[in-house]
């Protein structure tokens, strides 16, 4: 974990059971406090009770998927996440053309290995500007 960014909280919200623990396992083994959404209704209610630094968002999350929470946080007068990491698969193209009109700090392709979530997180939380990654889709938001 890098540091100064002990303090910083992480939202993981992804459908998928098994990585959302293997996630939680690897965040909160760099030192992050973490919580848990499985859907985008528990997305939004944590969010609003955890307020954290950093969400991971999948963009198939169920009840709104990626683009409906985003969609939902820009017109919430509480001040939004400082970081929002989307996930998704080459499959997932659509959803993730929808939520790329959101201010959203990074994007990766599934599979994505708990440890480089984690080295993800920490590399976004380090920096200033929270510039988009390199790896994002295709080497474009717009494909």
């Amino acid at each position: 974990m890098m540091a100064g960014t002990a303090s910083v909280s992480i939202l993981i919200a992804v459908p998928d059971p098994v990585l959302m623990a293997e996630y939680r396992t690897a965040l909160l083994y760099a030192g992050y406090p973490v919580g848990l959404a499985a859907d985008g209704i528990q997305c939004l209610r944590r969010i609003r009770e955890f307020r954290p630094g950093l969400i991971v968002l999948d963009v198939d999350l169920l009840w709104g998927g990626a683009d409906g929470v985003m969609d939902v946080l820009q017109d919430e007068p509480a001040e939004p996440p400082r970081s929002v990491l989307v996930i998704g698969s080459r499959g997932s193209r659509s959803a993730l053309y929808r939520v790329s009109r959101f201010a959203v700090t990074d994007y990766q392709l599934k599979p994505l290995s708990a440890q480089r979530l984690a080295r993800r997180v920490d590399d976004l939380l380090a920096s200033k500007c929270g510039a988009i990654s390199q790896d994002r889709i295709g080497g474009s938001r717009h494909e």
